[in-house]
């Protein structure tokens, strides 16, 4: 069977590898299947080259991932998704594949994104063993519907089945980086200015409770690390075959167990590997003793997912930290000299000038060597904070929110720009996402 597996994200900022379906590639029988893959990334005419390969290649089945709903940014929103139903069009207009549509995104709010991209199959949760396994039973003529993780929207009947979330993930394999460009990747990042176009994960899971996330339902509830020694071995393999000396742990809870991130630092330690390396942490588990292991091992850069500086906006996020934490992690990567990065998340539920000052007073003290800020939070399907923005009257009951739909407090909405302009302006630490 020929399968055509796609890339369908084209944002560059930041560049980032299909880690994703390079995992999926990696799963898949390569015996009685032709497969091949297409970048939509870095093209002026990803139209002419979707149609250009479906002539070349006339696939069987046509996998969509689907990486990023929007661009997050509540001032100049930019929906993803409207360039994904382009590429569905394409690919019914010019072959007769079933499309199979997956990813991180989709995970998000499955049933809303096949209704908007008009297909009616998907795979919710984790691709790598249902995605092949679907193949297979594609190829045989058999049924696939009850196969877990499978979604589908045919003739006003769904089927939606329980997502599949592997444990363990050392049976999976390290994902086939050979399957696009690397060294493009690799180029491409270095002239936007960034030097992690290479990602790892150590582990899928987050059983935090923060209400505006989306990683619960990305990755499941239950933290699901790979064995220290396995992670290592990819970083080894990455190291040799490619001759990449710096990656990026993608891990939405990079340094949660500890006891895990401790592992793969003493790992790194003990066989002696030369790598450079950065994550972003939790400040809740985050040690004196982490940190030395983390700049020993290699850890040049992490950024803190600290959101706000004050423990009111933090209780309301439901964090789950308090600003003293935050406090202790800044101090601990600057004690080993390790470049460190603050997160703000401006407008959330009670948000008000006395706690976005708190927040800019903390940076001010704690002197990270940046500062993120982001204004508004993305609200999304599921997320408890659509349900305070309903309640509140922020967000009608019926708003389709696969469309980007933002909460901000009304006590800053009226002068919270040009306070985060005038910030960014005279203090050049600050960078601003609107």
């Amino acid at each position: 069977m020929k399968v055509l597996l796609i890339s369908t994200n084209r944002f560059e900022e930041p560049v980032c590898y299909p880690l994703g379906l390079a995992y999926v590639v990696s799963g898949l029988e390569r015996t009685d299947n032709e497969i091949e893959v297409l970048d939509l990334s870095f093209t002026d005419n990803h139209s002419k080259k979707l149609v250009d390969k479906l002539a070349d290649f006339n696939p069987d089945v046509i996998g969509l991932s689907i990486r990023n709903i929007d661009n997050q940014s509540m001032k100049y929103p930019v929906f993803f998704l409207s360039d994904v139903k382009e590429i569905v069009k394409i690919c019914k207009s010019h072959s007769n594949s079933k499309i199979v549509v997956g990813g991180a995104a989709f995970n998000v709010a499955p049933l809303e994104i096949l209704e908007y991209t008009d297909t009616d199959l998907g795979i919710f949760g984790e691709g790598e063993v249902i995605f092949n396994e679907l193949i297979n039973r594609l190829k045989k003529k058999e049924d696939y519907l009850s196969l877990p993780g499978i979604i589908s929207r045919k003739n006003e009947k769904i089927i939606f089945n329980d997502p599949v979330f592997i444990d363990p993930l050392d049976r999976i394999g390290f994902p086939d980086r050979d399957i696009f460009d690397i060294d493009y990747y690799i180029k491409k990042a270095s002239e936007s200015g960034y030097i992690d176009a290479v990602n790892i994960q150590s582990k899928r899971g987050c059983p935090m409770n923060c209400i505006y996330c989306s990683y619960p339902a990305i990755d499941g509830e239950k933290v699901r690390p790979r064995s220290p020694k396995n992670v290592v071995d990819e970083l080894v393999s990455i190291k040799r075959d490619y001759g990449i000396n710096n990656v990026y742990f993608v891990d939405g809870l990079f340094n949660y167990p500890i006891w895990h991130t401790e592992a793969i630092c003493q790992e790194i330690i003990d066989r002696g590997l030369e790598i450079e390396w950065g994550c972003d942490l939790n400040p809740r588990f985050v040690s004196k003793n982490l940190v030395n292991l983390m700049k020993k091992s290699g850890c040049t850069h992490a950024g803190i997912g600290n959101e706000s500086g004050s423990d009111t906006m933090l209780k309301n996020l439901k964090k789950g930290f308090s600003v003293e934490e935050i406090v202790k992690s800044c101090e601990y990567l600057k004690e080993y000299s390790i470049y460190s990065m603050c997160f703000m998340m401006f407008g959330g539920p009670g948000e008000d000038e006395k706690t976005i000052k708190e927040s800019v007073s903390l940076m001010d003290k704690i002197k990270p060597d940046l500062v993120h800020a982001q204004i508004g939070i993305r609200v999304y399907p599921g997320c408890e904070i659509a349900k305070i923005g309903i309640r509140e009257g922020y967000i009608l009951k019926d708003t389709n929110l696969l469309y980007p739909t933002f909460y901000l407090s009304d006590k800053i909405k009226d002068w919270i720009y040009e306070y985060s302009s005038e910030l960014s302006n005279n203090d050049h630490k600050w960078t601003l996402n609107l």
